[in-house]
């Protein structure tokens, strides 16, 4: 009995001189230690499973390491609500732009302690909103200093990569690997650069519809050549069949056709009945009378 009395003691007093915590999936742990010869950040962090350390003299800290995923805009819808998170900068142009961004980030297991001890915090929202946030900012407005606002807003991946490549290159040494970074949206450029490119679609929707208009008034001036052009070839082509009629009739006439046609009229002329009888009457008694034509004096 008192072996195991003594027994019990020490597993009482072992569990409360040792403390044991679990590390959940997707997450990294890492013991910090208070005192000691290895006082400071254990630099091997632990992975998923339980996790031994010794209450006083040291801790641990837990961390994930799935992808973190964060909204800047001025929007109240997304990120923080009645809060204008969106991040303006400037371009080559000395032109003010203000845009909505997104970035998504994780964090390398083995690099854990090292980001522990530069940042000295435990809460990675007030990471991300805060110190990541600036470099985010920093990196866009070095990279926009080799654009233009219209080479944002014309094609804006050239930019977006090189600031992607300055925020993977500036966090590199704290063990945070950037996944995704690009605008939401279009950007915002100054209100006279949005007038000046209004007044610009005006004027060329308005050079299209004069063109448009031009293009019509071609087509009806076209159309009434053609219309003329068709009229003075059918007039052209009528002429020109009745002109081959009368050389085909003029062709077929001969001088006996002449004469033939000479004597017909003279004919007509002679045996034309000029109003008056010249009759002679035979016939018998009563009311009947045979009339016969007598040729005219001259003729048999």
């Amino acid at each position: 009995m008192k072996k195991f009395s003594v027994l019990i003691f020490l597993v009482t007093m072992l569990s409360l001189l040792t403390g044991c915590t679990q590390v959940g999936a997707g997450h990294v742990g890492i013991k910090i230690y208070n005192s000691g010869s290895d006082k400071g950040v254990l630099d091997t962090p632990a992975g998923t499973g339980w996790f031994f350390y010794t209450p006083g003299q040291s801790y641990v800290v837990e961390f994930p390491t799935y992808v973190q995923t964060v909204k800047w805009t001025s929007s109240s819808q997304e990120g923080k609500q009645n809060v204008d998170e969106s991040i303006t900068f400037n371009t080559g142009n000395k032109m003010s732009v203000n845009s909505d961004v997104s970035l998504s980030y994780h964090l390398l297991a083995a690099k854990v302690p090292a980001f522990y001890v530069k940042f000295k915090t435990t809460e990675l929202a007030t990471f991300t909103d805060g110190i990541l946030r600036n470099i985010a900012r920093n990196c866009m407005e070095e990279q926009a200093s080799a654009f233009t606002v219209d080479q944002l807003m014309s094609n804006s991946a050239p930019f977006v990569k090189a600031s992607q490549d300055c925020l993977t290159k500036s966090t590199a040494d704290w063990g945070i690997a950037i996944d995704q970074f690009g605008f939401i949206g279009p950007i915002r450029p100054p209100k006279s650069v949005l007038d000046s490119i209004t007044e610009t679609q005006q004027a060329a929707q308005l050079a299209l519809k004069k063109q448009n208009e031009l293009a019509q008034v071609n087509a009806d001036v076209a159309k009434q050549i053609a219309a003329a052009e068709g009229n003075a070839k059918a007039k052209i082509a009528e002429a020109e069949g009745q002109a081959k009629a009368n050389q085909i009739v003029n062709s077929s006439i001969t001088a006996n056709i002449l004469e033939a046609r000479r004597l017909d009229i003279q004919n007509a002329a002679l045996y034309k009945w000029d109003g008056h009888l010249n009759e002679t009457y035979v016939g018998g008694g009563g009311n009947d009378k045979l009339m016969i034509n007598v040729p005219a004096p001259g003729h048999k």
